[in-house]
């Protein structure tokens, strides 16, 4: 008997209207919380998270936070999480492993929304001029898109993460990266490769129509007195 997990996930959704934000998540607990009700503020319909906290290879970060990811996500009705128990192969790193979860995901769920996000859990869209609602800026376009990034980092190299990234990254550190929305239309008799930087086929857009965050704490970026301070994140998040 053949088990296919994505079967269970009820995403509740019309797939002509919706859009769902997806990430694979390791050790995440402490960021984890804040990233969800940043997204579902923003307007997502359903969040899917593939978790990989049983690979015991891998950590993305110094310390190691395995607490259940259930006990966060259980008070979320449209959050989802499928088990994803893969290890790369040996000499190769984590996102090799990510990268698959990407092409999994995009192939099993392309007939059930209408835009996927392919994100990591330490990055943020911000919309300056669509009330920084999502369904509101998605509804205008019927194509892959890409937007452009920016780094945000935190003043210190050892504060303490505990779901409070957005009060800590607020200093621009540079551009950096590009990231994809995956409209699903265009991969309906397509299986070909998911490109979550940058898809093919897909139109840029400029910054000042839509902006990737994405928050390097602590030593993974250093702080230096000449950055400017952005706080656009942190007061939508607290709005």
């Amino acid at each position: 008997k053949m088990y296919f997990p994505f079967l269970r996930v009820n995403l509740n959704t019309n797939n002509s209207e919706s859009n769902i934000i997806f990430t694979m998540v390791k050790d995440y607990n402490h960021r984890l919380d804040e990233w969800i009700k940043y997204n579902l503020k923003l307007g997502f319909d359903s969040i899917v998270l593939f978790d990989n906290s049983k690979n015991t290879n891998n950590l993305n970060e110094q310390e190691s936070y395995k607490q259940n990811i259930h006990k966060i996500t259980d008070k979320y009705k449209n959050v989802h999480v499928i088990e994803y128990n893969y290890k790369p192969f040996n000499g190769k790193k984590w996102p090799t492993i990510q990268r698959i979860a990407f092409q999994i995901f995009v192939n099993a769920f392309k007939y059930t929304c209408r835009y996927i996000a392919l994100f990591d859990a330490d990055e943020f869209i911000y919309i300056p001029n669509s009330n920084n609602n999502i369904k509101d800026f998605l509804i205008n376009y019927n194509e892959h898109l890409i937007i452009k990034s920016k780094i945000l980092t935190n003043k210190n190299k050892n504060d303490k993460i505990n779901n409070n990234i957005l009060e800590l990254c607020r200093y621009d550190s540079g551009d950096k990266y590009t990231k994809s929305f995956i409209y699903c239309q265009s991969f309906y008799n397509n299986i070909g490769s998911i490109r979550h930087h940058n898809i093919f086929n897909g139109v840029l857009l400029e910054k000042n129509i839509i902006i990737h965050y994405h928050c390097w704490v602590n030593k993974r970026s250093a702080y230096k007195e000449t950055m400017e301070k952005i706080d656009q994140l942190y007061l939508f998040y607290n709005k």
